[in-house]
């Protein structure tokens, strides 16, 4: 009976270079925002909205669709169960909850502070003055939230170098692991023995 080859898991730098890539698949929808952001008030704010659904999409549907987000999936990997089995809603959805809670908390923060302006101020700020006016508008909180995002992303970081199996901390909340895809060029193939010939 034939038998699954063992998952081989990523390394710590893949994981790491996976994640570069969706950063730069994700800057030029950002810049995009920022760019329609200077019509308007309102316009920032339904912006502020579609980010933050863009970024439920492609870290939450992309992983259960897929298995991964795209910077994951060009550099070969696949987000899994530990038995091996695609991942569920429910699974892609609490990898992501510690992120999305605190960028749901940043989003709501700046959001405020965009309110507390009249329309007039929003539209006398230029794209280089108009972020450094909500952070300062934004409630007092709003720093604590940025930090404790600085904190959680390198958390991540230090977990993942902590174990053979390149796991990170939301791995473990949701029970996955990120292995190479099969058939990806640098993932090791099993070879099954062969049994000895018989003598002469």
């Amino acid at each position: 009976m034939l038998q699954n080859p063992p998952m081989v898991y990523s390394t710590f730098w893949r994981r790491v270079g996976a994640q570069l890539l969706d950063i730069l698949f994700i800057l030029p929808v950002m810049a995009l925002a920022v760019a329609l952001g200077a019509l308007g008030r309102g316009t920032y704010i339904v912006l502020a909205v579609l980010m933050w659904l863009f970024n439920f999409g492609y870290y939450v549907y992309l992983v259960k669709r897929f298995g991964g987000t795209p910077g994951k999936l060009i550099l070969g990997l696949r987000i899994v169960q530990l038995n091996g089995l695609p991942v569920s809603y429910q699974q892609a959805s609490l990898r992501y909850i510690v992120f999305l809670v605190l960028s749901t908390c940043s989003f709501l923060a700046l959001v405020a502070a965009t309110l507390a302006m009249t329309d007039a101020d929003y539209a006398s700020l230029d794209w280089n003055h108009r972020n450094p006016t909500l952070l300062a508008l934004a409630p007092s909180w709003h720093p604590w939230v940025e930090r404790l995002l600085h904190i959680w992303t390198l958390g991540l970081l230090i977990v993942m170098l902590t174990n053979s199996e390149r796991r990170t901390t939301h791995d473990f909340m949701a029970g996955t692991v990120v292995i190479r895809k099969a058939g990806s060029p640098d993932a090791a193939e099993v070879v099954p023995e062969l049994p000895p010939l018989p003598a002469d």
